[in-house]
């Protein structure tokens, strides 16, 4: 592909948008300075794209590669930063969603099972609320230990950021150190929140089995 950039390098219109009628060699001209800069195209590649930039003629070519290999490195930097933060942001959405999605399936499996379970008509035999008990009670287990967990770590992440704001000469150095922290936990973890989420619903769906059964072979048995 070949793409035209539309800022001015170099000169004393280094920044500036390039005028939409420009071809090949121009000159610029700063109003009310007698300033002026000649500027013309000239092109670098990156993979198989093909980019025109107007600069100053007297910028060197060398100069002029040097700045756009720079430029490129920002850029992917920059890219890669930004698609840091998209996934913690969407990893935080989702864990968020998930939490809440699980505290109402459970109040709904809880209200479900202190309904039923006990004994009459159309209650659940005493195995039939065991297990489920013991299935809910295993699932809420493994969902709030793991907000246990993630709560300890949170305060742990906020003690650092006021030891950062508490010491101002070093409070660059605190920071890069927990961002490199957190950046090590999520490498670390980025797969336990899924496991943890996994045998919590599990056992919720296996509990949720368990009494739709009851059920079911208690309507069987009223018919």
């Amino acid at each position: 592909m070949d793409y035209t950039l539309t800022r001015l390098l170099g000169g004393i219109a280094n920044g500036k948008d390039v005028p939409g009628d420009w071809q090949l060699i121009s000159e610029w001209e700063e109003p009310g300075t007698g300033l002026k800069s000649i500027y013309e195209k000239r092109h670098f590649y990156d993979g198989g794209d093909r980019f025109n930039v107007w600069v100053e003629v007297n910028v060197p070519e060398p100069d002029f590669q040097a700045i756009m290999r720079w430029h490129r490195e920002m850029y992917r930097g920059d890219l890669v930063a930004a698609q840091k933060d998209m996934l913690q942001e969407s990893m935080s959405a989702a864990t968020n969603y998930t939490n809440v999605i699980m505290v109402a399936g459970y109040a709904a499996l809880f209200a479900l099972w202190a309904q039923m379970s006990g004994q009459g008509v159309g209650k659940f035999t005493p195995l039939t609320s065991m297990t489920a008990a013991i299935s809910l009670s295993l699932s809420v287990l493994a969902f709030i230990g793991w907000e246990i967990f993630g709560m300890i770590l949170r305060s742990r992440v906020n003690l650092n950021i006021v030891r950062a704001i508490n010491d101002p000469p070093r409070f660059e150095e605190h920071m890069r150190s927990y961002r490199e922290r957190i950046g090590r936990f999520a490498r670390k973890f980025q797969y336990a929140w899924i496991t943890v989420v996994s045998i919590a619903a599990g056992f919720a769906l296996l509990a949720f089995g368990i009494m739709l059964s009851g059920l079911l072979h208690g309507a069987w048995l009223a018919m």
